[in-house]
């Protein structure tokens, strides 16, 4: 939120990067000092998450430490679930005027080193989804709307009959 320094009084921090927060230090302390000499360093991003979700093995939030990229961080929840689509990962990140942009990861491809872009670095905030393939998405509709709804057993018996040849 804020921060007090004797020089330079109760300062807004929230939201700023180190170089904002230097200059917003530098501006304060002129009211004491004649020529003040102001570094600001990140030791830790505080809560810096990547949310990430979909057919991975361990969806969720997680921290993001140091430089990632989606493979990775789809590598930190356990790795991808069989069922994933591998070459149409989903990257969500905020945009100017803080709406949603989408970019599509084709990280089977970044695997396989077809796709040299294909692991892009992740920011704080960014949401990874992985998609079901379409085989997964129609055995799911299957499940769900034919299944569920109808009322038939899908198990099919029957039996053969082998008679020898018939006397009469």
């Amino acid at each position: 939120g804020n921060i007090a320094l004797r020089a330079a009084g109760r300062l807004p921090a929230a939201g700023r990067t180190a170089a904002e927060l230097e200059r917003v230090v530098t501006e304060g302390a002129r009211r004491v000092l004649i020529n003040p000499v102001v570094t600001v360093s990140l030791e830790e991003a505080g809560g810096a998450q990547v949310v990430v979700g979909g057919a991975v093995r361990l969806p969720g939030a997680y921290p993001l430490v140091g430089r990632r990229g989606t493979l990775e961080m789809a590598l930190v929840t356990g790795g991808f679930d069989p069922e994933a689509r591998m070459d149409e990962v989903v990257l969500i990140r905020r945009g100017p005027g803080d709406r949603p942009m989408l970019r599509t990861v084709d990280a089977r491809g970044f695997i396989e080193g077809r796709e040299t872009t294909g692991d892009v670095p992740l920011l704080p905030g960014d949401i990874v989804f992985v998609p079901r393939s379409r085989v997964a998405e129609a055995n799911l509709w299957v499940e769900q709307y034919v299944t569920r709804m109808l009322p038939f057993n899908r198990s099919f018996n029957y039996t053969i009959n082998r008679l020898g040849p018939v006397m009469p």
